[in-house]
Order: C-alpha cells, then sequence, then structure tokens
C-alpha cells in the first residue's frame, strides 16, 4: 500500500471514530436528558401529592370545616381522611349540579354529603332516598338538551339538577372514600366548581359537581 492510500486510509478512520464518537454523545445525553425529564415528571408528582395531602387541613369535622367561595379540590389522604367545607349564601337558593350522580359515588369511590347550618343532613349523593323533594330540597330532576344556553353542553341530560330551599343559607359539604377497602389515593373526586351566575348550561365539558348560588365571601 503506498504512503498516499495510507494517509487516505487513517483519515477516513479518523473520520468514522468522531463520528461514533459524536454518535456516543448524542445517545448518551438523549439518555441523560430522558432519565432527567422522568425523574423531574417523578419529583412533580410527588410534590403534587404532598401538597394536596395537606390543603385545606385540618378540616375534618364541621368546626374545622374550610371556608370556600370560588370551588376548591378535595383530596382524600389517608383512606379514612374526612374533609369538611362549608359556605354561607347572601341570598337565594343553594343549586347542586352533579353529573352521572347515580353512579359518580361508585365510580369514584366518593362519598358526598351535604348538611345544613344546624348539621343536620340534607342531601346524600349515595342514598337513593335522597333523588326525590322534601322541605329542604325544592327540585330534583334530570336535566335535559333544552337546557342548555349555548350551542352545545355535552352530556347535560346526564346532570342532576338540585335545588335547596332559599330558608337554607348555610351549608356544609363532607367529602370522603365511599369505601376505605378499595381506597386508591386520588381516586376521589378533583375539584368542585362554584360560581354564582354559570352552571353547566353555561359549560362545553362536563364537571363532576357544581354548585350555583351567591357566595359569600369568606371571613
Amino acid at each position: 500500500m503506498n504512503t498516499l492510500s495510507k494517509i487516505y486510509k487513517f483519515i477516513v478512520l479518523g473520520i468514522f471514530s468522531v463520528f461514533l464518537l459524536n454518535a456516543k454523545c448524542e445517545t448518551d445525553d438523549k439518555e441523560r436528558n430522558g432519565k432527567e425529564k422522568i425523574l423531574v415528571l417523578l419529583f412533580s408528582v410527588e410534590e403534587a401529592k404532598q401538597r394536596n395531602r395537606i390543603l385545606y387541613e385540618p378540616n375534618n369535622d364541621l368546626s374545622s370545616a374550610k371556608c370556600v367561595t370560588k370551588g376548591f379540590e378535595s383530596y382524600v389522604y389517608p383512606k379514612d381522611d374526612i374533609d369538611f367545607y362549608t359556605f354561607t349564601l347572601s341570598s337565594g337558593s343553594l343549586k347542586l349540579y352533579i353529573s352521572s350522580h347515580e353512579t359518580l359515588g361508585t365510580q369514584k369511590n366518593l362519598g358526598m354529603q351535604v348538611y345544613d347550618d344546624q348539621g343536620a343532613l340534607v342531601y346524600d349523593l349515595n342514598q337513593r332516598s335522597f333523588d326525590g323533594t322534601n322541605s329542604v330540597i325544592l327540585v330534583n330532576r334530570n336535566m335535559s338538551q333544552s337546557e342548555c344556553s349555548i350551542a352545545a353542553c355535552n352530556g347535560l341530560e346526564k346532570y342532576r339538577y338540585i335545588e335547596f330551599s332559599p330558608s337554607k343559607l348555610k351549608f356544609y359539604i363532607k367529602i370522603y372514600s365511599l369505601n376505605q377497602e378499595v381506597y386508591s389515593e386520588g381516586q376521589q373526586l378533583d375539584s368542585v366548581s362554584m360560581h354564582s351566575s354559570y352552571n353547566p348550561t353555561n359549560l362545553k365539558n362536563p364537571v363532576p359537581v357544581f354548585l350555583q348560588g351567591d357566595f359569600q365571601t369568606c371571613p
């Protein structure tokens, strides 16, 4: 092999080696970046869990209920955790909208009860005996698409519309795990929406639970 051929071969081998080294470095960088992203994601998820576990706590009974006016996130942890929230209306009646109310409790392992200012139970999501009307619940029916006030309200007919007597202005909502034996962290209700005028008839996409009323600000 002449000198020129040797030099050419050396150059080719050198270029190929540099290419392999760069490729390996890029692969290592991608793997390292991928692992870093996974670690960041896992940390973010765990950080969110830690935040949600103590959010609004302690609120395990009526006396320590967390006052809310603009919706709230509900996070049951640990499995025997009980969360109470409270709000007061300035006037008018409380309107409660629940999507798929007959199955929401079992699907989400969600226990949800509503109490009045005296601590008396006035509604229980999982008790079908509360599907009618009485002296406190004046309206209790399924909604229809004809009530939609926008072009399309997805799943509006799945909503249960419950209206309470205007004689009741202060309420408590209790959230808990319906069945502790099948408890899974984060399975329960994610959030409860609250608004003075809007309700599911104004929404394109459904939310599990919606409260409508003239809510007072929290002290």
